[in-house]
């Protein structure tokens, strides 16, 4: 007999329970079974077959958690002192397994019992079962039109390309979500607004291609081997540019070559995937591109959710939209709990819009976390003007989001184009309670984050941000550019708006011949805002931004609630600030007589005018050295950890800046935040 200790505790997948359950069946003690816990994100499935008295195989199949993880379950199994393992060892098993399968039932209630589908674009066929890899469905024309039930898992193929549009059609529930995902090896699964182009029509016109393919929709993009190629502005087209009009499509390939060498692709539908009125979905481990609507408001987008709740996007790649990469709209109803994460937007007109459309309906708990949006609003002779595109990586717009809005671990850049309006990193418009949080945003022509009220607009928080080198479009338009933008003009004045612990560096510079409108940070003040608006600007470091570090205008009345204090200026020479038309040059920031801007505008007495020693500006490096003014000389602004993480407070006191200073200064990567990259 075995010999075992009555105290000894199991922590055990389910699986494992049952195999423990075989290995101890001869033990004369009580065992206890702890279930493991299991990642929400990662949708764990589990499958194992419980045979009772080796007579009827009970199979459960597919658990997928949905509904949050399931941590430290325990079920004690005793074993009664006169049990016999040598006559009932058979006995003992079967009881085991009848435990594990009550265990399961009883003490994970959230798990959905459903059933898995395979759809593979090689091998498969709508006609089989599709409840197994070796007899998948084909198309998703097919998931279209099939009423699934929640918990139902559906997995396409790795290695595959669906030039078709997914429409979800069902909803999950609260307990069981319903899931699309990938099975298989290779490349996540494309669902693709491209068809490929038929070589054989190509008719040689002057070494450039004419196709004819009687095409009814306008080709916005195209492809060539995967990658986007612009389009030309007439049919007398460069070397690997196209051009269309009126259902003629021209291609000219670069020199010596032909377009039969090539795959050629060309955008034909407006959406990707559509979730319409559906609640409990998740999408893991897909690539969706090539969304060819022309507005979004009536075209959709490459990811399109429209009034749908309990949405989860997680390791999704999104690329390729004329338009708008995902586009998240609350119509004629509430919108809440949606989740995006881990996932990249990229090569789009715009990369995210979050849509309010009315007061009548609200958006919250909405989270983004871990996203990397990039090469946004960059399309080669795209004339569009702002009432067709708002050119902004992230866009949060609307009357009704209210509450629960997360936005952590962004990375933004490359958005716009250097001539055309709007070419924001992140955009707040009548939006509430929005956190914002450990971002990094550079490379936006007009600016990095603006934030504007408008009926609505209180109580938004940017905390532990880096904003470089943005604001440096050449239109001269009369607009604001610069790093951070802040513009309260109507209704609430964005009371209890929020800059805190962040880095604004290299910014602004050539928007426009008026020095008054750019600014590393600039907040503005207009119409009909309230002069009480609580806007709270501390713990940042502004240092060598192009034009000016800090703009206030203060068109209407001056700002009472505006609180600055704790932040770190600096620049080597010129103008600083510049407050309501009042220059202050880089000596005369922070002092206690006339003809300072703190003593003058009675604000930021603790703030600090001196190099903030970062490592390497230059080089993306914003970490400060052991000598740097700003360590120990922040405030407390309500967070627990920096923009990598770090504890706060390290030191005798909190720092100034996105970093809390660790004593020691070893390489690191600027961004200090886990992206998710594609090929």
């Amino acid at each position: 007999m075995k010999t075992c200790d009555p105290k000894k505790t199991f922590v055990l997948t389910i699986n494992e329970m049952q195999n423990e359950s075989e290995h101890y069946k001869d033990c004369m003690c009580p065992r206890t079974f702890h279930g493991l816990g299991f990642s929400v994100a990662k949708r764990s499935n589990i499958e194992s077959e419980i045979n009772a008295d080796n007579r009827n195989a009970i199979e459960l199949n597919r658990i997928a958690l949905s509904n949050g993880d399931l941590i430290n379950s325990t079920i004690s199994v005793p074993i009664p002192d006169n049990h016999d393992p040598l006559q009932h060892s058979k006995k003992s098993t079967n009881i085991m397994r009848n435990i594990v399968l009550i265990f399961m039932f009883i003490l994970f209630p959230a798990l959905g019992w459903g059933t898995n589908y395979y759809v593979d674009c090689n091998s498969g066929d709508d006609n089989n079962v599709g409840t197994n890899e070796n007899a998948a469905w084909k198309t998703i024309k097919k998931l279209n039109i099939t009423a699934f039930n929640p918990g139902d898992n559906i997995y396409l193929k790795r290695g595959c390309t669906f030039r078709e549009q997914l429409t979800v059609p069902s909803s999950g529930s609260p307990e069981s979500v319903i899931t699309f995902g990938a099975y298989g090896s290779g490349a996540n699964p494309i669902i693709s607004c491209y068809d490929l182009v038929d070589n054989s029509t190509w008719t040689t016109i002057d070494a450039t291609y004419n196709l004819y393919p009687g095409y009814g929709v306008v080709v916005r993009t195209m492809l060539r081997d995967g990658l986007l190629i612009p389009k030309d502005t007439s049919s007398s087209v460069n070397a690997d540019y196209y051009y269309y009009s009126s259902g003629q499509m021209w291609y000219k390939p670069p020199a010596g070559h032909a377009a039969s060498e090539y795959t050629l692709e060309a955008a034909r539908r407006y959406r990707a995937v559509y979730v319409n009125g559906k609640d409990y979905v998740t999408f893991n481990d897909l690539t969706v591109q090539g969304g060819n609507g022309n507005l979004y408001s009536t075209d959709g987008a490459t990811f399109d959710i429209k009034d749908s709740t309990h949405i989860t996007l997680n390791n999704i790649l999104v690329r390729y939209s004329w338009i708008t990469g995902l586009y998240i709209k609350a119509a004629t109803r509430d919108l809440e709990d949606i989740t995006v994460q881990n996932s990249e937007i990229s090569y789009s007109g715009n990369g995210i819009q979050v849509h309010g459309e009315t007061p009548s309906y609200s958006v919250t708990n909405i989270t983004f976390d871990n996203l990397h949006v990039h090469h946004i609003a960059q399309f080669e002779n795209d004339t569009r003007g702002f009432s067709a595109l708002d050119r902004e990586g992230i866009g949060i717009n609307g009357y009704g989001i209210s509450s629960g809005f997360t936005l952590s671990n962004i990375i933004v850049h490359d958005v716009g184009d250097n001539v055309s309006a709007n070419n924001l990193g992140i955009f707040f418009y009548q939006v509430n309670n929005v956190l914002l949080r450990n971002f990094l945003v550079y490379n936006c022509a007009r600016a990095g984050v603006e934030v504007v009220d408008g009926a609505y607009g209180y109580n938004n928080v940017l905390a532990y941000g880096i904003v470089h080198s943005n604001g440096k479009i050449a239109t001269n338009d009369g607009a604001f550019s610069g790093g951070v933008i802040i513009k309260p003009s109507y209704g609430t004045g964005m009371n209890g708006t929020k800059l805190l612990n962040s880095i604004i560096y290299n910014n602004d510079g050539l928007a426009s011949n008026d020095p008054n409108k750019r600014g590393g940070l600039v907040v503005y003040k207009n119409f009909t805002a309230p002069l009480s608006s609580s806007i709270e600007i501390k713990n940042n470091i502004i240092s060598c931004n192009i034009t000016n570090d800090l703009l206030i205008y203060e068109n209407t009345g001056a700002l009472s609630g505006l609180s600055s204090d704790y932040n770190l200026f600096y620049r080597k020479s010129g103008n600083a600030i510049v407050y309501n038309n009042k220059t202050y040059d880089y000596q005369k920031i922070i002092g206690d007589e006339a003809g300072y801007y703190s003593y003058e505008t009675r604000r930021d007495a603790h703030s600090i005018n001196a190099n903030p020693m970062f490592v390497n500006a230059v080089g993306g490096d914003f970490r400060v050295q052991s000598s740097s003014p700003a360590i120990d000389k922040g405030t407390n602004v309500g967070f627990s950890s920096d923009y990598i993480g770090t504890t706060l407070p390290t030191g005798s006191g909190y720092d100034i800046g996105a970093y809390e200073y660790l004593g020691i200064t070893v390489p690191k990567s600027p961004q200090n935040i886990q992206v998710v990259l594609f090929q």
